[in-house]
């Protein structure tokens, strides 16, 4: 029996704990990482104290027609509560203006990931889904917009939030009420998990149990910023994927670093470190194993055989390597994006 949730009753009662703002001197820790000056470690260790990630605990505020109306722009409105055909391969987001301009979180549906807009409304369900980001443009993000001039390297590089990450699956027409339902439910129950993406701390998609960095899912239920998966199918990955690897800055990630304890300065577990990694890329038994023991998850390995992991794999990776990947890494053969691609038989 899955634990009694609370439900959010009201706009402002609900939405200042789900909020995502830079802080200063997370951004000041960023621009010290990428140019050198200071560790990822050192960095990660500001992230963890100034932003702690929290599971949501509350059932997100049930907006009314004329709530969801009035928060989108003119030019949106035709569009909303559309209806949308089920199987169709949409990308779910939220729609950035309505909650940066009148605090009300709308999904956004469009047409196969980041296509044309199709329909906007309170809630997303979908199947076989990707979850999808630009490391690079999230960096940008992360150091905040040139107009807060947070940090040097923001005023000359800096990017506002921007619909760069998308959920990517089969939508499903599931009605709102019955997603709010099963959403209540499934929020106690531990056969299921939330996932979050900040692109104030990191670039990619991550699960809220272990903060490993999530990738595909058999299924997702969403309302607003709470995000619900079930862990069966969860493709997750540590933070030294190289997927998370940036074009403009050679070598780094912006990442969170797993569940290593960089905040308190001890040793990273095998599976952050070489001894832990299969020089074929991938991780190695040790590490395959200090990841169960740290985190209770499991990793499956990979999939040179045939079959979706794989197809889902190498069309990501590939993708990856030509349009983010500088040309001496994807000229690498010892590159970790290239011995992933031969792992996985690509």
């Amino acid at each position: 029996m899955a634990n009694p949730i609370k439900i959010g009753k009201s706009i402002k009662g609900g939405l200042e704990r789900y909020k995502q703002m830079q802080d200063p001197k997370v951004a000041k820790a960023l621009e010290d990482y990428l140019s050198g000056k200071i560790s990822s470690a050192e960095r990660i260790g500001v992230v963890r104290d100034r932003l702690p990630i929290r599971p949501i605990t509350e059932m997100p505020p049930a907006y009314t027609n004329e709530q969801i109306m009035n928060a989108l722009r003119s030019d949106k409105r035709p569009k909303a509560f559309a209806p949308v055909e089920p199987g169709t391969v949409v990308g779910n987001r939220l729609d950035i203006p309505a909650y940066t301009e009148h605090g009300v979180y709308v999904d956004t549906t469009h047409l196969g990931g980041k296509g044309s807009p199709l329909s906007y409304g309170r809630t997303g369900h979908l199947k076989d889904v990707t979850f999808e980001s630009d490391p690079n443009f999230f960096a940008r993000v992360g150091l905040g917009t040139p107009e807060q001039g947070l940090t040097q390297m923001s005023k000359e590089m800096g990017k506002a939030k921007g619909p760069s990450a998308v959920i990517k699956g089969k939508h499903q027409g599931t009605e709102d009420e019955e997603i709010r339902r099963a959403m209540a439910e499934i929020m106690g129950d531990p056969n299921w998990t939330q996932v979050g993406m900040n692109p104030y701390r990191h670039s990619q998609f991550y699960d809220k149990s272990d903060m490993a960095p999530v990738w595909s899912a058999e299924e997702k239920l969403q309302i607003g910023p709470l995000i619900m998966v079930p862990k069966r199918g969860l493709e997750k990955t540590d933070w030294e994927d190289p997927r998370l690897l940036m074009r403009n800055f050679e070598g780094k990630k912006y990442n969170e670093g797993g569940l290593a304890q960089y905040a308190k300065g001890g040793k990273t577990a095998a599976w952050q470190r070489k001894e832990g990694k299969n020089p074929e890329g991938g991780l190695n038994a040790k590490g395959r194993a200090s990841y169960h023991a740290e985190t209770g998850g499991t990793l499956k390995r990979p999939q040179p055989e045939g079959g979706a992991r794989r197809d889902s794999f190498c069309s990501r990776m590939s993708g990856m390597k030509k349009k983010l990947t500088s040309a001496k890494t994807a000229n690498d053969p010892d590159s970790r994006i290239n011995k992933a691609l031969r792992k996985w038989n690509c």
